[in-house]
């Protein structure tokens, strides 16, 4: 979730994991997750010096911080959330003044070729370059029954969901589900 301060990381992690077994670093690019035995994973946050040569960090790495919650569905099912909570620096006096207190970072930033429309994903891995979001999505909904479809980041107000039906995803995924499908008919 992506809020104007902050951005929080929810994974679940199983039961047996204690706090000795995460190691979690926050740095000033790049976020660094191991769960011994588990996973392991590393993310780069979307920067505005990619867009406009700023080299301010995406976080305030002294604000960020984690923890591991117990928690269960109320049934004898139980497992541990590693929520990571990552703080947006401080609006610059900058800011402040020539952008009437409207922090520049990746929600802000414009994105070339889209007529101006504005935002970045949080983290540079997420950035659909090659437009195979709406593929993945069609192909899931098809063989699984339903799919994630994020929140892009210059919807304002709209939230991540999970799609059951396909009216509901984008007209481009719509559209490669047709296609998926008559494929699927005619082999």
């Amino acid at each position: 979730a992506e809020s104007a301060d902050d951005v929080l990381l929810e994974i679940q992690v199983p039961f047996w994991i204690d706090a000795d077994d995460v190691r979690v670093h926050m740095g000033e690019q790049q976020l660094h997750v191991s769960v011994r035995n588990t996973f392991c994973f590393c993310r780069t946050y979307s920067t505005n010096r990619e867009h406009t040569g700023d080299h301010k960090s995406s976080i305030d790495v002294d604000e960020s911080s984690w923890v591991l919650d117990e928690d269960s569905d109320g049934s004898n099912d139980s497992w541990h959330n590693l929520m990571i909570s990552l703080a947006r620096p401080a609006v610059t006096s900058e800011e402040e003044i020539w952008k009437k207190g409207k922090r520049q970072d990746n929600t802000t930033d414009q994105r070339s070729g889209c007529m101006g429309v504005k935002g970045y994903p949080f983290f540079a891995d997420d950035e659909d370059t090659f437009g195979l979001e709406d593929i993945l999505q069609a192909l899931m909904l098809m063989k699984t029954g339903s799919t994630p479809v994020p929140a892009k980041p210059w919807q304002q107000g709209i939230q991540s969901k999970v799609v059951t039906q396909a009216n509901l995803l984008s007209k481009e995924a719509q559209s490669h589900l047709a296609q998926m499908c008559k494929t699927a008919k005619e082999a």
